[in-house]
């Protein structure tokens, strides 16, 4: 009796495996448009793809980071201060840690289909060449 509803529930909701695809397929209809662009550039361009990429986390989190700095040099700056003053900047520093950590899940979300892109065209590149020059 369980194994006919367990069968009736996989066909209404599909399986663990099935909900993962559809949840992933997006992404790989992204990174295969970004596989395509990446066919005719050269390797110098292919390298500062990642640097552009890197570059677009760092400024996206700069904001975030530059104030958890400054919250972090206050500390530094007054040895002297009260233990519920520091309580309190630290606990602000805690709620912009989890802040960032969204921030940059959203910011690599984005830029995963171009980072599997050039993966995978580096890749391919070798596979090709033989050699790989870094």
């Amino acid at each position: 009796m369980f194994d006919m509803i367990g069968t009736a529930l996989k066909k209404i909701f599909g399986t663990k495996s099935d909900r993962d695809i559809r949840v992933i397929l997006p992404y790989v209809d992204k990174t295969k448009a970004e596989f395509a662009k990446l066919q005719g550039i050269s390797d110098d361009e292919l390298r500062d793809r990642t640097r552009q990429m890197q570059q677009h986390v760092d400024k996206s989190l700069e904001e975030i980071d530059r104030q958890i700095s400054e919250l972090h040099q206050q500390v530094e700056d007054n040895p002297e201060m009260d233990i519920q003053e520091k309580e309190v900047i630290f606990n602000k520093i805690d709620k912009l840690d989890l802040e960032r950590d969204k921030k940059l899940e959203e910011v690599l979300l984005e830029i995963l289909p171009q980072a599997f892109a050039v993966v995978k065209e580096t890749a391919r590149r070798l596979k090709e060449n033989k050699k790989l020059v870094v």
